[in-house]
């Protein structure tokens, strides 16, 4: 379990980053849902006038999506607070398949203009998802693998990070 979703977390990542390294000021990344059933990936965007009404259906779909998928991440951008109370824009994933007691939750960092990635993925719940503290360091390197799974963005990933 821990290799499946350390794979597709890695993945969206790419993929999120690919889409925002190519947005213009102002734009922000639709909502989207990868899906994984029988073998076959698909993906789906949440478009809406809003961003919150797209991340709410994106969120709705994924909760009902979960009862018929093998594996199903979802991406969407936001914001975090720092400490020091600025704020920075992210892109927040979940990442779910049978077996766990919930959906993987995480964030990672970037500036919109110029792109560029900043730090690493901060995992939110990995104990409490369901995944094995003991597989920590698989599930890491299945996150790297993931990345460079991406056809584009896989070898864009190391180009794209900034020293902020």
């Amino acid at each position: 379990m821990n290799n499946l979703v350390g794979k597709a977390l890695g993945f969206i990542m790419a993929h999120s980053a690919l889409i925002g390294s190519s947005l213009e000021k102002g734009q922000l990344m639709v909502p989207y849902i990868v899906i994984e059933k029988d073998g076959h990936r698909t993906s789906t965007e949440f478009e809406a006038d809003t961003q919150g009404e797209a991340v709410e259906k994106a969120s709705n779909a994924f909760k009902k999506l979960m009862l018929n998928s093998d594996l199903i991440a979802f991406a969407q951008e936001g914001l975090v607070t720092l400490e020091s109370g600025e704020k920075q824009d992210v892109y927040f994933f979940k990442v779910w398949t049978h077996g766990m007691n919930e959906p993987l939750e995480a964030y990672q960092m970037f500036n919109p203009i110029p792109f560029s990635l900043v730090g690493n993925v901060q995992i939110l719940n990995f104990p409490e998802s369901g995944l094995d503290l003991d597989k920590a360091e698989e599930f890491a390197e299945n996150l790297n693998v993931g990345i460079e799974s991406h056809r584009t963005a896989g070898a864009l990933w190391m180009g794209w990070f900034t020293n902020n």
